[in-house]
């Protein structure tokens, strides 16, 4: 298993194709349900937040501190595609929709 801290906040990286409207919908459905759900669950996107001017490297250091990830593979965004093989390749579990 990969080496994750666990801690009190856990971290998911959300990969989606960003010219798709209804992502982000699904993005704030998310984001809202951790919280009400209480699951102490943090969404990670890049399109949020980036604490880098390098992409690259901002996109590496959110994926290594992610505990898992959700992508939305629905058209083949190769960007999408990258980013869960990054997570896959980390070896951090990751699930996608539509499944």
């Amino acid at each position: 298993m990969p080496d994750i801290k666990l801690a009190e906040l856990r971290c998911c990286f959300f990969a989606f194709d960003y010219n798709i409207e209804d992502n982000y919908r699904l993005m704030k459905w998310l984001q809202e349900y951790f919280q009400r759900k209480k699951l102490g669950i943090r969404l990670l996107a890049p399109v949020e937040r980036m604490e880098d001017l390098n992409i690259l490297k901002d996109l590496h250091r959110q994926l290594s501190i992610a505990h898992f990830g959700i992508a939305e593979i629905s058209n083949n965004n190769l960007n999408v595609i990258y980013e869960s093989g990054l997570l896959y390749g980390m070896r951090k579990p990751l699930t996608s929709h539509p499944p």
